[in-house]
């Protein structure tokens, strides 16, 4: 009784300093989870979570396949989703969201949520929240002070993922591609050599070296970037999953991106068409076209969608092209 009691305070404070904040024009995205965790710190478990739970997790890329897939789903039918679109992907956050859209009793009007979720945090989430569907983006070498070894943000992430999430996880990426058990269900997206690309094949950069199954050194037929491609390993065999959703081309004329699934050519509007949002579309597309939605559905809300100008802008002085691209903060 004494610790549902708590998290009843919990809920009247957090949304009382919520209100507070933006009454003050503040940002409300962490402290509301703040002061509710340190009132209760087992709130997450007291929630009564929506129907449908949505988690994208990953080195690059989750932020904007957050933003594009819960996109694509409130223009199909989800148009209540409790997400964290503008606040923290660590437990504080995603206490604050949870918090702040609430009833006092921990349950919800919506019955779907959409949350970005900090590959690091998974040990303080996923315990108490359990997707329905988890996807992960990739995982690379990040920030040296978090984040230094691809090992050991794997063993963290695999560690804590429910055996009931559906996985939605790239093929092309040997290391994200091994994430979750048996019991889980797995979707994969990938992508193949395009036509004008140029494969970087004579890059240092490559987080997997070697199979992890045997320790032999791979194999790469191709790279896309990083270690992000296809490659074999020549003593047993370990290679790339096959992709349930694979892109073949891409129509820089006209931003369309063919993918194959099951057998048919499906047609995707790109936002933008630099590797890295390929694969974002590619996991957005993944995502919602295994949630229920059909094609048609996911294509037409793609034609609607733009990649935010703070993170990727491109245009003109002149004859001079001038791209500006959101980079991390000491990498």
């Amino acid at each position: 009784i004494m610790s549902k009691l708590k998290f009843y305070f919990s809920v009247i404070a957090a949304k009382t300093a919520a209100k507070l904040l933006r009454l003050l024009h503040m940002n409300a995205t962490n402290f509301p989870g703040q002061v509710g965790l340190v009132l209760c710190p087992n709130l997450l478990s007291y929630f009564k979570m929506p129907q449908t739970v949505i988690a994208v997790t990953g080195t690059n890329g989750k932020t904007t396949v957050s933003n594009m897939s819960a996109d694509i789903l409130r223009k199909n039918g989800f148009p209540d989703i409790v997400s964290n679109s503008y606040g923290g992907n660590v437990d504080t956050g995603i206490a604050s969201v949870l918090l702040t859209n609430c009833r006092l009793d921990g349950s919800f009007n919506s019955n779907s949520a959409f949350f970005e979720v900090d590959e690091r945090s998974a040990p303080h989430i996923f315990p108490f929240i359990k997707p329905d569907y988890i996807v992960c983006t990739n995982l690379q070498r990040d920030s040296m002070k978090r984040n230094a070894h691809t090992d050991f943000i794997f063993n963290i992430l695999n560690s804590y993922i429910p055996e009931k999430s559906t996985l939605i996880l790239n093929s092309d990426d040997l290391i994200s591609s091994r994430l979750g058990s048996d019991k889980n269900k797995k979707v994969f997206f990938g992508l193949e050599k395009l036509p004008d690309e140029i494969p970087s094949d004579d890059s240092i950069i490559c987080d997997i070296v070697n199979c992890p199954i045997c320790g032999s050194a791979l194999n790469f037929s191709l790279k896309h970037y990083n270690h992000i491609g296809r490659a074999v390993c020549p003593s047993c065999g370990f290679t790339n999953p096959k992709p349930n959703f694979d892109g073949v081309n891409v129509d820089r004329e006209s931003h369309a991106l063919t993918v194959l699934h099951d057998d048919s050519k499906e047609i995707y509007t790109l936002p933008a068409d630099r590797i890295t949002d390929i694969y974002n579309v590619l996991a957005a597309v993944t995502l919602t076209r295994t949630v229920g939605l059909s094609q048609s559905q996911v294509s037409s809300a793609l034609n609607q969608t733009k990649i935010v100008k703070s993170r990727f802008d491109s245009f003109k002085i002149g004859s001079t092209d001038v791209i500006i691209s959101l980079a991390k903060g000491q990498n």
